[in-house]
């Protein structure tokens, strides 16, 4: 801990320095969270608790950056175990740099797949992982690669081809690649987010042998004055002639801006898998080598012998006045894995240490 403290100062001090001649902000986001359980096998947790950084701006008049760094979790040494890994999160969410040629952008580093779906759209310190889908919960989407943007005249058209490393390799030099098509919009009340996914992967029946995932992902978010809503819809299969058979996620949310200091969000989904063959999830064993199905969130829709169903309300709160650096939350959520609620209780709060220097 006294090491991250004295990395974190020496990263503020250099940053604010940096800042002097730059646009840039540098973002601190620490968040609690109580995470109680009512009825099922668990118990308590600290759900999302977590410390992120955001780090971004300009570097002249072509190019920018954007470095994303998850310092703390509710289980802080998986995050620096995992800092080689492919398949799994770490201390590094992203980091990269873009270059900007008229229409188009170049951007390299380590990024976001370009997975088209709304739920995906949050940062990650904004998301209750038990009020989030499968799919978001159990697939790595932080890999490097290469990412090249166009965006028309009107700038309400956005489409990218992007390549990175594979989050089915164990490591990054796994020689696994993912292969994306994403096109985002916004066209008056409408914002769509949909991409064409290609994702390296082992054979699920021959481990030596190379196969891919494909995805389909339609992200469709619609905004009214003080509300909006979204309906997500992706499937995924290790074949292109089964995409509309094997697994599959509906997701949708509708929030309502109730003022500039409360908003309350309702969230559902249906998720289900008809092949048996898990796609976007992993099994995790217990101590005796079974499948562990004590999660609240399950880790491989193939595991289950139902449609997965989940659902819930939250609830935000900014108490300052004029101001939403602060947030208070509380979210309720279910499904028919566990069989049991979860109640998050939990405080955001989001310090641009560049305004706070300037004050």
């Amino acid at each position: 801990m006294k090491r991250l403290s004295v990395l974190l100062l020496c990263l503020t001090i250099g940053a604010a320095s940096f800042a002097q001649e730059n646009e840039h902000s540098f973002l601190v986001v620490p968040r609690l969270e109580a995470n109680p359980y009512i009825g099922g096998d668990q118990t308590f947790d600290l759900g999302n608790s977590s410390l992120y950084t955001l780090f971004e701006g300009e570097l002249g008049e072509h190019f920018s950056y954007s470095v994303m760094n998850h310092w703390l979790s509710s289980d802080p040494g998986a995050l620096y175990a995992n800092t080689l890994r492919s398949d799994d999160s770490n201390w590094l969410d992203w980091a990269y740099v873009t270059a900007h040629l008229g229409n188009f952008e170049l951007s390299a580093g380590k990024q976001g797949i370009r997975l088209g779906a709304v739920e995906q759209d949050d940062y990650d310190f904004d998301v209750c992982y038990n009020l989030s889908s499968t799919l978001w919960n159990n697939l790595h989407t932080y890999n490097w690669g290469l990412a090249l943007g166009f965006t028309n005249d009107e700038e309400d058209t956005y489409i990218e081809a992007q390549v990175t490393t594979s989050p089915f390799g164990e490591y990054n030099n796994s020689g696994l690649f993912s292969y994306s098509l994403f096109w985002s919009g916004e066209y008056e009340f409408f914002n769509p987010l949909w991409s064409v996914n290609v994702m390296d992967c082992y054979d699920y029946f021959s481990p030596n042998s190379k196969s891919q995932i494909y995805n389909f992902s339609l992200g469709n978010l619609f905004s009214f004055d003080d509300v909006e809503f979204y309906i997500d819809w992706v499937a995924r299969s290790y074949s292109l002639k089964h995409i509309l058979k094997e697994e599959m996620s509906l997701i949708g949310a509708i929030k309502y801006y109730i003022n500039d200091q409360f908003d309350v969000m309702l969230k559902g989904g249906w998720e289900f898998n008809r092949s048996g063959k898990d796609v976007f999830g992993y099994v995790e064993e217990d101590e005796f080598g079974l499948p562990d199905l004590s999660g609240f969130v399950p880790t491989s829709l193939a595991l289950l012998d139902k449609d997965y169903l989940f659902g819930g309300l939250l609830l935000n709160y900014y108490p300052l006045e004029d101001s939403q650096d602060l947030r208070l939350h509380a979210a309720l959520a279910a499904n028919n894995f566990s069989n049991s609620f979860s109640v998050s209780l939990g405080a955001t709060y989001y310090l641009d240490l560049f305004d706070f220097l300037q004050q």
